[in-house]
């Protein structure tokens, strides 16, 4: 298995729900494909415990110079759900310590390329 795959696995492991396979994904994406387009920043919606952010930030560290890697999240779980299209439900990944995971940005040395965003997002109804 790849160095740097095991590298970045190892500092994100236990913070994820994400299957090792979706990583791998990642991974691959990061290290032989992005790099090829024009530069830009790694931005996701939804941190939950920010493994994913992390993995991508030890990544982008090595392979994609000056990349930053944006993650915006309420930290608040998940708002009102719809049984019929989501897999969650309200209240879901609230369980989230914004500090520890800013502080352990800085123990992992991706502070400087992760930014965790704390945003206060309205809701707008669903319309059918």
């Amino acid at each position: 298995m790849d160095l740097d795959f095991q590298y970045a696995l190892q500092l994100s492991d236990g913070r994820t729900i994400i299957d090792e396979n979706n990583l791998i994904n990642i991974f691959m994406l990061i290290k032989l494909f992005v790099p090829r387009l024009p530069f830009g920043n790694i931005v996701e919606f939804g941190s939950f415990r920010a493994a994913p952010r992390f993995f991508m930030a030890l990544l982008a560290h090595k392979f994609l110079p000056d990349t930053q890697v944006l993650a915006f999240d309420t930290f608040s779980g998940m708002p009102t759900t719809d049984e019929s299209i989501d897999l969650h439900n309200a209240g879901d990944f609230r369980e989230v310590d914004l500090a520890e995971l800013r502080q352990y940005a800085e123990y992992i040395l991706v502070c400087e390329i992760c930014t965790l965003c704390k945003v206060n997002l309205k809701i707008l109804p669903h319309t059918r």
